[in-house]
């Protein structure tokens, strides 16, 4: 999360969050994504929210995708799945 009060009240609740920019490489190592089996992506810019999920298939291709995107029409949730042949859930 990049909003320092979400990420203190989420702690608060026993949430694992980490602060800073979601679409860095090494801010998502940090975060443990290479053992993860799930992330869910809840950015508002839908750009990001590709670039992210892109990011992560290069990277972690066994990793489970759940994006949500927010567009001024509507409020769209899709699963991005692993890539065909790999090990991942799917």
């Amino acid at each position: 999360d990049d909003d320092p009060d979400h990420v203190t009240e989420s702690r608060r609740f026993g949430f694992r969050v980490f602060y800073g920019d979601a679409t860095r490489l090494d801010l998502l190592e940090a975060a443990g994504a290479a053992e993860a089996d799930l992330i869910v992506l809840a950015l508002e810019d839908e750009a990001a929210t590709t670039q992210l999920a892109q990011t992560i298939r290069r990277n972690f291709p066994n990793l489970q995708v759940i994006a949500r995107t927010l567009t001024e029409d509507e409020e769209a949730t899709r699963t991005v799945r692993p890539a065909p042949g790999s090990t991942g859930p799917g």
